[in-house]
């Protein structure tokens, strides 16, 4: 398995098409935006190393040992050792990367332990899933999903619209051409995996392509969006973005070569939607998404509450009230994730995967209940969140005016009061806030395709029984 200063390396020896600010990247590891964002991904490598770690975040695939997201669950106990791993990892970075090498790599696990569903493209596609995903347990590249395509035209008519087409095969591979709308992580990826969201339509035959191509591969162009916070961000007075903002990309194609051996499906509109439906991939990524998700929750509901007892606002009714629901929609998360684990599912391959009512309950859950947390802390915050003097100023000659007019209750000191105002702010005010906020309620995907979604997989015959219990009481029974 890799470590920090091997990925580091390996970014350093693959030169790659990026763009920023209208100029293009050289060495994304020195680049004073992609430095960081790099080094945190580093730090993940890193962590597989370390001895009071590795249990916990290595297991074993092929015979040989992997990193945890790449194992196949084959019992309720590799569950439980998942979600174990899984939180090991997003703590440190308290679920701030949402895109960390465990996401793909449970989406590659999950694809390679799902034969019967490539073999319906033919014998070598089974091949070309399982043999790419043998490479990655052995190599322990960076991979990153490529999933939206560009947001051009969304009336019905519009679908597709710029979206990654084959445009043409050959004896070598497939040529694509088109873009992704946002690939979070690319520039500091290894590789990049496609597959589309499912929604393709008869006719969408041309996009409906699962591939694999290296982040060099020619052809392949990527424009990073301008960073939330510039190089020399202060920590102190913005925590959380200094350390742990994520890069997001449009990854454009241009008539780029996909070897056969990295093609796993294409042009089959019902394969490429089934990868949703008759493979384990979305609740294995749900339960290392929620997770991480959950970590992130903590860390917003913990704010909430620490901001209200530094104003002691939570002396009112209203805010306990406030409070205590985002309390219990944590509460709830965690209960969800845990359920899941006891009404888990084993696939006709063997794969045992979290409940599906339950992850789907999740999605929903999750997207909603940040939005609301994060509103919570700006309703408590007010204009607190906007008047946080520079820390600077609470060491200098005006550090007694501060003191005086801007502590904390308590005995709060007023540089306290600062950070954790600073805190708040990074969370769900700054652009940094915003981007982390947008990324909970779409990153899992359109929340009104998931809550209906939920509704048409759920099983409503128990529902509609006792209705009809209710309608139609029982006849009473004559003494």
């Amino acid at each position: 398995m890799r470590d920090g200063d091997t990925y580091l390396a390996g970014l350093r020896a693959r030169p790659r098409r990026v763009w920023l600010h209208g100029d293009p990247v050289g060495d994304v590891t020195v680049d004073p935006a992609l430095a960081g964002p790099a080094t945190r991904i580093a730090e993940l490598y890193a962590g597989q190393h370390l001895p009071e770690q590795r249990e916990l975040l290595v297991g074993t695939a092929d015979g040989a040992e992997v990193p945890r997201a790449l194992t196949v669950p084959r019992s309720r106990h590799d569950l439980r050792l998942r979600a174990e791993a899984f939180r090991a990892r997003a703590e440190p970075q308290f679920g701030l990367l949402g895109r960390a090498p465990d996401f793909a790599g449970t989406a590659l696990a999950a694809l390679a332990a799902a034969p019967r569903l490539f073999s319906e493209m033919g014998p070598r596609f089974v091949e070309n899933i399982e043999r790419y995903v043998a490479w990655v347990r052995a190599e322990d590249p960076y991979v990153v999903p490529a999933i939206t395509a560009p947001q051009i035209d969304r009336s019905p008519d519009g679908a597709g619209t710029g979206a990654v087409t084959v445009v043409a095969e050959n004896a070598d591979g497939l040529i694509v051409r088109g873009a992704k709308m946002i690939c979070t992580s690319a520039p500091i990826a290894d590789e990049i995996l496609v597959y589309n969201p499912p929604v393709l339509r008869p006719g969408d035959e041309p996009l409906a392509a699962v591939f694999a191509v290296p982040v060099d591969a020619p052809g392949l162009r990527m424009i990073c969006r301008p960073p939330l916070h510039g190089p020399g961000t202060d920590p102190e007075e913005h925590p959380l973005a200094a350390r742990f903002e994520e890069v997001d990309a449009l990854l454009v194609f241009d008539d780029v070569l996909v070897p056969w051996d990295r093609v796993f499906l294409h042009g089959s509109v019902d394969l490429s939607n089934a990868l949703h439906r008759r493979t384990c991939m979305p609740l294995l990524v749900g339960q290392q998404a929620g997770i991480r998700a959950l970590v992130k929750l903590e860390l917003l509901t913990g704010v909430a509450v620490a901001v209200a007892r530094a104003v002691r606002a939570d002396a009112y009714l209203h805010v306990q009230s406030r409070l205590g629901q985002a309390v219990a929609g944590l509460e709830q998360a965690r209960a969800l994730l845990a359920t899941a684990e006891v009404e888990h599912g084993t696939s006709p391959e063997g794969v045992v995967f979290p409940g599906a009512a339950q992850m789907g309950a999740l999605r929903v859950l999750l997207a909603r209940q940040y939005r609301e947390t994060a509103e919570t802390v700006r309703a408590i915050g007010g204009s607190g969140l906007v008047m946080r003097p520079s820390l600077r100023d609470a060491v200098q000659e005006r550090a007694g005016d501060l003191a005086a007019f801007l502590p904390g209750a308590g005995g709060l000191a007023a540089d306290d009061r600062i950070r954790l105002f600073n805190l708040a702010w990074d969370l769900v005010g700054d652009g940094f806030g915003q981007r982390a906020e947008l990324f909970e309620c779409f990153g899992g995907g359109d929340p009104l395709r998931v809550s209906a979604g939920g509704y048409l997989a759920a099983d409503r015959t128990a529902l509609l029984a006792s209705v009809d219990r209710a309608v139609r009481p029982p006849t009473p029974v004559r003494a």
